[in-house]
């Protein structure tokens, strides 16, 4: 499978690197996805955005980092009913617009949810922070002394600044070229890019519109003829190698981002999709280390090689410590980084192990990101592991599949604990079957869910179909072909397919102990084929001499069906000398005494041994009850051991007991 490192291909003009022209995103955190998606599309295009907690240290006041947003090129705007209602947000937005030179450079994406367009709703801006002054107000014109007040003085003047402004603001918005988001998103940002450099934002175009082709060889034709129309291209070459990385040539990419380096020696995304083909394709973890420590120097704040070297040192290099803490650094520089969450997770849960930590760092990540698959799917396992807590499991393995439908082990994990749990057999078969469409032919899902049908003693002919199903794919599974052979013995009595079943294990392992005994059983038992029965019993013995039961078998099939009790009780007396304590042996042994040698006392003494070993033992009960009433005239106590084996033989397996009772005792 080809190793995806970008997910679409989005180009940026730029002057010398890949990282100009510098654009700040200002935005509010309530609009986290909407903007990691943004900065994910961007930086795929080798395109890192300034971001407000990101690039700014926690030492740095606002109007250091104003005098940072002073230098950028543009100002990427993302406008939504939480960006007007947040005083962080609308104070930021109000310095920059009153940076002159930053006015012809902000380009606004506008969510949906305001429409800045209509008068109505601008008025119910500023009613919205006239409402919010005048509740401060209020509360502050009662205070007894506004000595220690300034901040709220401070705050005051702030909603005073809104107040006056919000208006212009949004007009300022309105008389540029502003999109709303879903429009930018499916144009690839074309406008936007348009709005920097005309003539690039065709190239931008040409390259988005070959990364959506579906035609691996169309794409490459096209890549190539445009590269050389556009020689030593930057962003034709990153696009090339983009591509080959993603059809699998990856000879090629890393051929393609070392031929960028040369000519651009310091661009930290180059350097770091080159790493991640070193690591997980080329396996060379030192130098895939090396150019991680290479994109951390030249970008500190730039997330993705800090993960993906905390990845490799945990993986490779055992260094779970430097792993952690590379994790903790990006949440640092980059509190919002949910990847980082993520990753502390899968490290408490697995390394340390903490779990109370490990979950603490999952519901961050998906705090931060509510669609962070992975993440949902940990939660969930620890709220089981940790807390034997299946209904907040079950909450966020639902979760998890809303987030990612097309994740087959989401549906498998919530199937199972639907069945285990909450005894949700029909939903529960819903999310087996959408597993299994999601997964060609996966035959390790087809038996584990089998097997968990099975463990619920539920659904007996569905576990059989998808053992059938994991069987087609790998022929030779005994593991399953027992599985299924089982159950259609025990569960459903469908004998001739139990035993074709039985029959293919042997065919494939000759000496399978289980397939023989059971196959030995059925032919006795349910085919009442005493031969064929014989001969799968003495295979038995031969391939297993200690094996009580092959002795057991032998000895009443020569007695009961052959009538050569001699060889019986010679069998019998062969596996006491490897067992001396089987109880159905002495029982057997001690009949043979009484019926065919008449050697009442041997036969006295092998069936209270018997009940010696084991007291409950209903038929020594009654053999031993009818050798003491007919042969030792002790009625009192055969009547005792009658009522004994009555009391205990509940589904009367041994005949009818109250009419022999009634006949010879009573």
């Amino acid at each position: 499978m080809a190793l995806k490192l970008e997910l679409r291909i989005i180009f940026v003009t730029t002057n010398n690197t890949l990282m100009d022209p510098k654009i700040f995103i200002s935005y509010s955190w309530k609009n986290i996805e909407i903007v990691e998606q943004i900065d994910k599309d961007w930086k795929n295009a080798g395109l890192i955005l300034e971001r407000d907690v990101r690039d700014i240290g926690y030492r740095q006041s606002i109007k250091d980092f104003m005098n940072r947003v002073s230098l950028v090129d543009y100002i990427l705007l993302i406008l939504s009913d939480d960006y007007l209602k947040s005083k962080y947000c609308m104070s930021e937005a109000l310095e920059m617009i009153n940076i002159s030179s930053k006015r012809d450079r902000i380009l606004p994406i506008v969510i949906d949810d305001v429409k800045i367009d209509d008068p109505v709703e601008r008025i119910s801006y500023i009613k919205f922070w006239e409402e919010k002054k005048n509740k401060v107000e209020t509360d502050f014109k009662k205070l007894k002394s506004i000595e220690n007040a300034n901040s709220i003085i401070e705050e005051l003047k702030l909603y005073n600044k809104i107040i006056e402004s919000i208006d212009g603001f949004i007009s300022e918005i309105i008389n540029h070229k502003y999109l709303y988001w879903e429009t930018a998103k499916k144009s690839g940002y074309k406008e936007i890019f348009e709005y920097i450099d005309r003539d690039l934002s065709v190239l931008n175009e040409t390259l988005f519109s070959i990364s959506e082709l579906t035609d691996v060889e169309e794409q490459m034709l096209l890549i190539n003829k445009l590269q050389n129309e556009k020689q030593n291209n930057k962003y034709v070459m990153f696009a090339k190698a983009s591509i080959e990385n993603n059809i699998g040539h990856y000879k090629l990419a890393q051929q393609t981002y070392e031929d960028i380096l040369k000519k651009y020696p310091n661009e930290p995304i180059v350097i770091n999709n080159l790493a991640v083909i070193y690591k997980n394709v080329w396996k060379n973890y030192g130098h895939a280390r090396e150019l991680f420590e290479k994109a951390i120097k030249i970008k500190p704040n730039y997330s993705d090689p800090y993960i993906n070297l905390g990845n490799l040192l945990d993986e490779k290099f055992k260094e779970y410590d430097k792993s952690r803490m590379l994790y903790e650094h990006v949440l640092t520089v980059d509190p919002s980084e949910w990847r980082a969450h993520y990753e502390l997770g899968v490290f408490y849960q697995h390394r340390l192990p903490d779990l109370s930590k490990a979950l603490e760092h999952f519901l961050l990540a998906v705090k931060i990101n509510p669609n962070d698959f992975k993440s949902l799917v940990n939660i969930g396992k620890l709220y089981i592991i940790r807390d034997n807590n299946f209904t907040e499991a079950l909450k966020y393995y639902e979760l998890a599949v809303q987030s990612n439908e097309s994740d087959n082990i989401a549906h498998y994990n919530l199937a199972a604990l639907l069945l285990n749990n909450f005894n949700d057999t029909d939903r529960a078969i819903v999310h087996f079957e959408k597993s299994f469409e999601l997964v060609n032919n996966n035959p390790e899902l087809y038996k584990n869910a089998a097997i968990i049908l099975l463990n619920a003693n539920t659904h007996f002919e569905l576990a059989c179909q998808y053992l059938e199903k994991s069987i087609r794919s790998i022929p030779n599974d005994i593991e399953s072909m027992k599985l299924l052979a089982e159950t259609y013995f025990t569960k459903l009595n469908k004998y001739d397919l139990a035993k074709k079943h039985f029959e293919s294990i042997i065919n494939i392992t000759p000496s399978d102990i289980y397939s023989i005994n059971s196959l030995g059983f059925m032919e006795l038992m349910v085919f009442n084929n005493p031969v064929k029965a014989l001969e799968y019993y003495e295979r038995l013995q031969a391939l297993d001499p200690s094996n009580i039961e092959a002795y057991i078998k032998q000895g009443f099939l020569y007695d009961q069906h052959f009538n050569n009790w001699e060889k019986a009780k010679e069998i019998y007396e062969k596996g006491l000398e490897i067992k001396n304590d089987s109880i159905p042996l002495l029982n057997n042994l001690g009949m043979i005494y009484l019926n065919k040698l008449k050697e009442y006392e041997r036969a006295r003494n092998y069936l209270e041994k018997a009940l010696e070993i084991s007291p409950n033992y209903v038929s020594a009960l009654l053999n031993l009850a009818i050798l003491l009433y007919k042969h030792f005239n002790e009625k009192e106590k055969a009547s005792k051991l009658f009522s004994k084996a009555k009391a205990l033989d509940q589904k009367n397996i041994s005949g009818s007991i109250d009419d022999w009772m009634k006949s010879n005792i009573i």
